[in-house]
This record gives structure tokens, sequence and C-alpha cells, in this order.
């Protein structure tokens, strides 16, 4: 049965998974795997629905969650993932988006519409990233 409160669903890809499968080996990969999974944990905290969509992407469903709230638990998620970086040997870097909504009348589809908006804030996300990367690479903006 598809909830009837407001749901707020955060997308999260791991930045450069595939890269450290092939440089460091799958169980490099798998470390990452469990570390994401644990900040999400730490960060959303276990009473959230949290989920591996497959590959690199992940997903924590939020119901009824304000926007002070998800920005309270992601900032939670974050310090969680600067605390799992501090001692990893491979680092996680997490591209994240959110959309959040509620079931109209006519309920079919809302919810994928709902996923397709936080996968797509979650690409943005992932652009503004590696430009921020590009521009490092190419040693900064002049001021």
């Amino acid at each position: 049965e598809l909830p009837t409160e407001r749901l707020t669903l955060v997308m999260f890809d791991l930045n450069n998974l595939k890269r450290v499968n092939d440089r460091f080996g799958h169980a490099a990969g798998d470390s990452l795997i469990c570390g994401i999974a644990a900040c999400m944990q730490k960060g959303y905290g276990a009473q959230r629905s949290c989920y591996r969509l497959g590959g690199d992407e992940f997903l924590v469903m939020l119901r009824d969650c304000s926007a002070e709230e998800l920005q309270s638990l992601h900032a939670r998620f974050e310090r969680a993932v600067l605390s799992y970086n501090r001692t990893a040997e491979h680092t996680l870097s997490i591209a994240w988006g959110a959309a959040s909504g509620s079931a109209p009348d006519n309920r079919i589809g809302w919810v994928d519409a709902l996923l397709t908006r936080a996968d797509r804030a979650m690409y943005d996300c992932k652009k503004r990233q590696k430009a921020v990367a590009a521009e490092a690479e190419r040693g900064g903006a002049q001021i």
C-alpha cells in the first residue's frame, strides 16, 4: 500500500565505485558499499527505510519529514561520512539529491515521479561535483 502522507526520497550515488573496483579489487569496493550503508544508518537513523538500488545507487525514504528535519538528518549523514573518511583506506565521495511530495488524488505513478525528481537532483549534484573537480585541476578560479 502506498503511503498517504508526505514522502521524501533521498537518492545517493557512490562516486568512483567502478574505479575503486578496477584499481583495488572488489573487496575495496565492497568496503565502500558497507561504508555508505553505515553512514546512511548513522545519518538518517535505523528507523528510516534505507535501500541499495543496485550498483552504486542508494535510497532513503522519509515519511512526513520537514525541510528542516531533512537538513538536520543530512548534516548528520555528512558528519558520518567525514568520520568514516578519516580512517578509511578508500574514502567515500557521494552525490545526492532529494525530492518531496504527497500523494495526489490520482495516486498512480506519483512515487515514480518523485523518484525521477530525486534522481535528477542527484545527477545535478554529481555534475556540480565534477565541475568543481575540473576547476581544481585547472588551478582554481582567478580572483
